[in-house]
């Protein structure tokens, strides 16, 4: 895989950091519970904000027993619907019904303002289509 990488940035030149950054988001491992909560990859959020936004979605967690995680990425280039992307982030980090059925992702793109709540059927469920 790193070998086609490289030769392909050799013949076509360097990727495009987006790209890179779509797929790093897909290449990194899911955060892990009670620890962390956010891949800022898109740069969004200060200091500040990303140790309020983790405490908040462990609180959620400790309460609810639902584990929400927040994603960030500058912008889409593979797959233009944040949700797609979002589902597609959701089951390459939890990739059976059973670990993933009380999971969630929060995705923001930061280039188009969208954003995207996708996550497990029995997390879905609880959260239901009017907060969705």
């Amino acid at each position: 895989m790193v070998g086609l990488g490289a030769a392909s940035a050799l013949t076509l030149g360097a990727p495009d950091m987006a790209k890179a950054a779509e797929l790093e988001i897909l290449q990194t491992p899911a955060p892990q519970t009670g620890v962390g909560y956010i891949v800022d990859d898109g740069g969004l959020l200060s200091r500040a904000a990303a140790g309020t936004l983790n405490k908040s979605l462990k609180d959620l967690e400790d309460k609810t027993g639902y584990n929400v995680n927040a994603a960030t990425v500058k912008k889409l280039v593979f797959e233009q619907d944040p949700f797609a992307f979002g589902d597609k982030v959701l089951e390459t980090w939890y990739p059976t019904l059973e670990e993933g059925n009380n999971k969630g992702n929060l995705l923001l793109v930061k280039n188009t303002k969208e954003g995207a709540i996708v996550g497990g059927p029995k997390f879905l469920k609880a959260v239901g289509n009017d907060v969705l």
